[in-house]
């Protein structure tokens, strides 16, 4: 997660395709979309217009330009940047599956989407009184969330820039600045629900099986090779070369090192046409002794008629366990009228998702759109240890491989 200083909404406006064809052609990554109660409650749905989020990002309505509470000063932080992705085995099988494989991928990750966004909205709430002692509730989040397909490097690396405005509607119907804290105190709970949704979904949709869980709370499809993960990670090897290089030097590895190391290293993204990134994953497969389709059929259908390696009892007890910690943290956040105790993610929050999938398409699925699941049995949250430094999943090496 990271905060977002005046300006910076450039960088999710500039690469995006002017319209749907120009996407489909690989020029640019494909429009934002509205997340969130506090969104809905604006009339915001659907895909999100450039001035549309650039004024969200001014603290202005969406629609009409109103500023909702005071204008943002120098040096203040209109909005934080979280970042939802899952594992690289998972991007691997959105890059090398068919369009039936691709889309039940990206269905199952905006079905996540949506339950972490549902959890973000009965979480966030402002600060009220004299030095914002006060802690109240809010009315949903007000957030466009951008799908990106790849990494810097041009492997597959699905995953979405979710851009919260620093902006909610309190009991009071007044628009203030949010509460930061309750974002960092719930971005792992968040991320915990997002993992475990997207997990049950695949296992579902396509009868996958998962490896434990690493110390992150991350699982990998079992049947990838790890050492194709590692070929698909050319960033997480940057980023390691350049620590390995800082430490030889003397430097200490801490997380603030990590965060400079992928800052340094960064290069502008480039488009490839759908077809072109298809035809290039498959053939770096088949170099390093993989066949997509037989690895695609390896994967997929193992677990159809049995129980998941992700189940109902696995999402009861992870997420939990973060926003239970996250409570004891937090003085201010004591359960009362309005702040019901966490039972799963979007409605049994008392609020609607506000989210609908994004039109991010798989590359062989011209004109395809993936679909934000919802349930309605979803089980009491319990317990989790999720996230690591940054909350996300890491690379072989415990490394941002974005």
């Amino acid at each position: 997660m990271a905060k977002l200083a005046v300006g910076r909404e450039e960088y999710y406006t500039r690469d995006l395709a002017s319209d749907h064809q120009e996407y489909l052609s690989g020029h640019g990554e494909s429009p934002g979309r509205w997340y969130g109660a506090g969104a809905a409650s604006l009339g915001q749905e659907g895909e999100a217009s450039v001035e549309g989020f650039q004024r969200m990002f001014e603290g202005r309505h969406p629609a009409t330009g109103e500023l909702l509470g005071r204008a943002h000063g120098r040096g203040a932080v209109p909005g934080f940047d979280v970042v939802l992705r899952p594992t690289k085995s998972v991007s691997l099988l959105y890059g090398l599956g068919d369009a039936r494989v691709g889309g039940a991928v990206l269905a199952a990750h905006h079905a996540g989407l949506a339950e972490a966004v549902g959890y973000l909205d009965g979480q966030l709430g402002a600060r009220r009184g004299h030095g914002g002692a006060e802690h109240v509730a809010g009315r949903g989040v007000l957030a466009v969330g951008f799908d990106h397909r790849t990494s810097r490097e041009g492997d597959p690396l699905l995953h979405t820039h979710l851009v919260i405005a620093n902006r909610v509607q309190g009991p009071d119907g007044r628009w203030t600045a949010l509460d930061g804290r309750d974002l960092y105190r719930h971005r792992r709970a968040a991320d915990a629900i997002y993992r475990a949704a997207y997990q049950r979904e695949l296992s579902r949709t396509l009868g996958v099986e998962w490896t434990a869980a690493d110390r992150h709370g991350n699982r990998e499809l079992k049947g990838v090779p790890e050492a194709l993960v590692r070929a698909f990670s050319k960033r997480t090897d940057q980023i390691d070369q350049q620590i390995g290089r800082l430490e030889a030097d003397g430097r200490e590895r801490t997380p603030r090192l990590v965060k400079w190391a992928v800052h340094s290293t960064r290069k502008a993204k480039t488009h490839e046409e759908p077809e072109t990134l298809y035809g290039r994953w498959r053939q770096e497969a088949a170099e390093r002794g993989v066949d997509a389709d037989t690895l695609v059929r390896q994967v997929t259908g193992r677990a159809r008629d049995r129980t998941s390696g992700v189940s109902d009892q696995t999402v009861e007890r992870r997420p939990g366990r973060a926003r239970r910690r996250a409570g004891r943290r937090d003085p201010h956040r004591a359960r009362g009228p309005g702040r019901p105790v966490l039972r799963g993610a979007g409605r049994e929050h008392g609020r609607r998702p506000g989210a609908r999938a994004a039109p991010l398409v798989h590359p062989r699925a011209a004109g395809r759109r993936g679909t934000a699941g919802r349930r309605r049995d979803r089980p009491r949250q319990r317990r989790h240890r999720g996230g690591g430094p940054r909350g996300g999943p890491r690379g072989p090496r415990g490394l941002p491989d974005g």
